[in-house]
């Protein structure tokens, strides 16, 4: 990334020069469009599955978590953040591949 202290914190313009080469071949690469079209499908399947398992499990998950009411949002919250978190990180490892 490239910002104004760029210069002040690089000890050479050679640095300076590689940093700002390798955010150009990003964009020649076409990485930022690939990187939205990748997290748009990944996100869309994480948001059916969370979907699928809310309709089926709602009031297991809630039960176990020692909730006794039947909010479909606070069912989300859970699976999303505690089901979908390994998923999660190992896309960003994915991610940080490709």
């Amino acid at each position: 990334m490239i910002s104004d202290t760029l210069v002040e914190d690089l000890p050479s313009q050679e640095l300076v020069l590689a940093v700002i080469r390798h955010e150009m071949g990003h964009s020649k690469e076409n990485h930022v469009i690939k990187n939205v079209a990748v997290k748009s499908v990944f996100y869309s399947v994480l948001f059916l599955s969370i979907t699928v398992l809310v309709r089926h499990y709602q009031t297991v998950v809630l039960h176990a978590f020692g909730v006794q009411c039947t909010s479909i949002y606070l069912a989300v919250f859970i699976i999303g953040n505690f089901a979908f978190s390994v998923p999660l990180y190992l896309f960003q490892i994915l991610e940080n591949i490709i």
